[in-house]
């Protein structure tokens, strides 16, 4: 029962983070720094008391290497995703206008550039 029980420990979202991460000889500060959290942070999805929100989990799977959608699997199985934040969408179009206004606005600026002698 112990090795049964090893195994699926094993295969837990924080072990799969673990193994991951020290194949790359990265330190759980070094992983933390380049997700942007605390190592407290790492080492409790490392030892499965705390689980990464759904889109660090996109980062994390882009840092160690693993397939797209690998790990939100793990948490959530195959097709589902948690939704998304009531906000989220909203302020992504906000976003995108405003980055489409700047782009205008850029393009205005050098068109007056070229026209000036």
């Amino acid at each position: 029962m112990g090795e049964q029980a090893d195994t699926e420990r094993d295969r837990t979202l924080g072990a799969v983070i673990r193994r991951h991460r020290t194949a790359r000889q990265w330190s759980q500060k070094t992983f933390a720094g380049l997700l942007g959290v605390s190592q407290a942070a790492v080492n409790d999805w490392e030892h499965d008391a705390t689980q990464p929100r759904a889109e660090r989990l996109a980062r994390i799977e882009v840092l160690l290497g693993t397939s797209p959608g690998a790990l939100g699997a793990m948490l959530y199985g195959p097709t589902r995703l948690p939704a998304q934040e009531p906000g989220d969408a909203e302020e992504l179009l906000t976003a995108v206008a405003d980055l489409e206004h700047a782009v205008k606005r850029i393009r205005h600026c050098v068109e007056r550039l070229r026209g000036m002698p």
